[in-house]
């Protein structure tokens, strides 16, 4: 994944109290830092997996699709 849309992800859960968790590839990474999610290595095509905890679940969902 590229810095921009990484960045997007990590502005939209810095944003809120949610604990965010994107996992793909194998590994896992937290939504809040930028570097983390990059160095999963996703590309297009790539299936990933959200996860959130908190009580802005729907907010999360709504603004990273």
């Amino acid at each position: 994944m590229h810095a921009r849309p990484a960045g997007k992800i990590v502005n939209i859960v810095k944003s809120t109290n949610a604990k965010v968790t994107i996992s793909a590839n194998g590994k896992s990474a937290s939504g809040n830092s930028i570097t983390s999610i990059m160095a999963l290595g996703v590309v297009n095509g790539t299936n990933i997996k959200v996860s959130i905890e908190g009580s802005d679940v729907n907010k999360i969902k709504n603004e990273i699709e």
